[in-house]
């Protein structure tokens, strides 16, 4: 999927977000950081984070996992244009979230 980021990402974000939150999500903390560069304007970020859940049956469930981002140097700023992430779904399932 590609997209602007603008006001079109902000309303796909709040639906993500909405939906994370109907499943238990109740937080995510980011554990780790490291980066690898791939020239002088570019990197990927691997970003691993640990989430809070909830199962519907009360039951709290915490998944480990990580996303890596792809980032460029553009006009001295970093910026996030893309990103490798596994199958979430099937670890929700896998948990009894979904």
């Amino acid at each position: 999927m590609v997209g602007e980021n603008g006001q079109q990402l902000k309303d796909i974000m709040k639906k993500g977000f909405e939906a994370y939150r109907a499943i238990g999500s109740k937080k995510m903390t980011c554990t780790g950081v490291s980066v690898t560069s791939i020239d002088q304007d570019h990197c990927v970020a691997e970003v691993k984070w640990s989430g809070d859940y909830e199962r519907k049956d009360g039951k709290p469930v915490i998944i480990d996992f990580a996303i890596n981002y792809m980032v460029e140097k553009r006009d001295g700023d970093l910026k996030v244009f893309g990103w490798i992430a596994g199958d979430e779904q099937a670890e929700f399932r896998k948990h009894g979230l979904m």
